[in-house]
């Protein structure tokens, strides 16, 4: 009967689920709601150290923030006139290009469950019992989701895509 009421429950938050709920920042609902209909430019003469940044970004896509920021603190070293971007900031202005932002919910550190709907109060898993905040009361384990609509306005976007479509 519990998972029958779960059920239920993850129908009528999805019957709910707006994006003023969504705990977005008012910027971003804007931004999905006014999609982008330029062509991407990642070649901007006044933003050199964009274009690198992205390349860096993309090299150690797999790998930790720690070794982002080592490689940008090597490149800075050799080359002290390029000043690449924060990982924060270049998140942040990828998002504002693409108009791709991701939703970031806690989910269980096992994989058992996202605390989405009506699990989103819960502080621990049902499944496992394990803690869902650590000591300093972050989300252990974050999974992203990028929204289907933003995706295919960035595809529409561009004419070679839109005509592949």
């Amino acid at each position: 009967m519990t998972e029958l009421q779960h059920a239920l429950d993850f129908i009528a938050a999805l019957k709910a689920a707006s994006l003023e709920k969504s705990g977005l920042d008012q910027s971003v609902i804007d931004q999905l709601r006014q999609p982008i209909e330029a062509i991407l430019d990642i070649d901007d003469p006044d933003d050199p150290d964009l274009r690198v940044s992205l390349e860096v970004y993309l090299a150690t896509g797999n790998a930790s923030e720690a070794t982002y920021n080592k490689v940008k603190a090597a490149i800075e070293k050799r080359t002290p006139e390029v000043k690449l971007y924060t990982l924060d900031r270049l998140k942040r202005k990828i998002g504002k290009l693409t108009g791709l932002i991701p939703l970031v919910n806690d989910m269980c550190v096992n994989s058992c469950m996202a605390y989405t709907g009506p699990f989103s109060g819960a502080k621990e898993c049902n499944y496992c019992s394990q803690d869902r905040y650590d000591r300093a009361g972050k989300g252990r384990q974050q999974f992203y989701t990028i929204p289907i609509g933003p995706q295919i306005q960035a595809l529409y976007a561009n004419p070679e895509m839109a005509e592949n479509m």
